[in-house]
């Protein structure tokens, strides 16, 4: 629930800066009574924004997993509406793996999957999509038992499946979003599912599946859905046949085709793999930095201008790579204008 008798002031105070963006501004904040930080998201308060807090509001309420970054407050007065969460003292998983002291084996990806999927798999019995799993969205901090523990972050795009009703929309990040949503087919929790076959392909290779020299190339390759895992750097060359298929299940044109988490959770791979083999981070390494420079010119999250792209196509989708891309890369465009929101760390 959303506090309207209280004032966010009158409870916490502000502290610097962690981000900003369209959306508005990331702050660490404390509380007055207790002194503990969390990370205060401030949104000004327009029709619009307010309904976009609701559901994200609504959405964190219903989640309650370790893995998950937790909300804590949430808050609207005449001018703001803000979310308290959980203040996540981390880095990035990729950015974790590429550590000079990390060693990154299948087996040590495998345990980071594990706990990703167990977070989806909450979120997904919950009917809840993200659609927004990427890299910058699975955090990873350590515990106070001394192992590594990942966070998923982020729900400002997620999406109730529980209503009968159809849902489609055209949000997500090029390189991690599912065909289904490019083509605005009705999205499930599946479309979750193609974002994290992307995820594993890059975590075991620093390679991007479909990366095109720009975002319409992009968009227009995940609609044709064809990757290998053939590279001129040998990327693959130490990654087992069994976690190759793994992807491959997931990245499947048909949602009914993929991997579902269950199914996920059961493969071979993610309960026999002790592949302990190093695998060469060079390429993840050049991952991290090209997406660090996008940050800086790209706000992909501009759910609405996405809208505003949905409402010119009067609810239905065009059919074909090219138009698609099209629509969507004018989205991104207009979105580009603005600056991405950095998550509270």
């Amino acid at each position: 629930m959303i506090n309207k008798d209280q004032t966010f002031e009158s409870k916490y105070e502000l502290l610097e800066e962690l981000g900003k963006g369209m959306f508005g501004t990331v702050k660490k904040c404390q509380c007055t009574d207790t002194g503990v930080e969390y990370a205060a998201k401030v949104v000004r308060k327009t029709t619009k924004n307010k309904e976009e807090v609701v559901r994200e509001v609504s959405t964190m309420n219903l989640l309650q997993h370790k893995s998950i970054a937790q909300i804590h407050d949430a808050f609207e007065s005449k001018r703001q509406m803000v979310i308290v969460m959980e203040l996540i003292r981390g880095k990035e998983l990729f950015e974790k793996v590429c550590q000079e002291d990390t060693l990154l084996t299948e087996k040590q990806c495998v345990y980071y999957l594990r706990q990703i999927l167990s977070g989806v798999e909450y979120m997904h019995k919950k009917k809840i999509v993200h659609l927004d799993l990427k890299p910058e969205n699975i955090l990873c901090i350590d515990s106070p038992q001394g192992y590594d523990e990942i966070k998923l972050i982020d729900f400002g795009l997620a999406r109730d499946l529980s209503s009968t009703k159809q849902l489609s929309c055209i949000c997500g990040t090029p390189e991690f979003v599912a065909p289904e949503v490019i083509n605005f087919d009705p999205i499930s929790v599946q479309s979750d599912m193609w974002s994290l076959g992307v995820i594993t392909y890059v975590l075991l290779s620093g390679i991007s599946p479909f990366l095109g020299d720009d975002d319409g190339e992009t968009l227009q390759n995940v609609t044709f859905g064809e990757f290998d895992f053939e590279d001129e750097d040998g990327a693959f060359e130490h990654v087992s046949e069994i976690a190759k298929e793994f992807i491959s299940d997931l990245l499947c044109l048909n949602p009914r085709d993929r991997l579902s988490v269950g199914d996920c959770l059961e493969h071979s791979w993610l309960n026999t793999q002790t592949n302990e083999e190093e695998l060469d981070t060079t390429n993840l390494k050049k991952f991290i930095a090209r997406r660090r420079w996008l940050r800086t010119i790209h706000a992909i999250k501009a759910v609405g201008r996405f809208n505003q792209v949905a409402n010119s196509l009067g609810g239905k989708g065009k059919k074909g790579g090219d138009s698609l891309a099209k629509t969507m890369l004018a989205a991104l465009n207009a979105a580009n204008k603005e600056n991405s929101i950095d998550k509270g760390r």
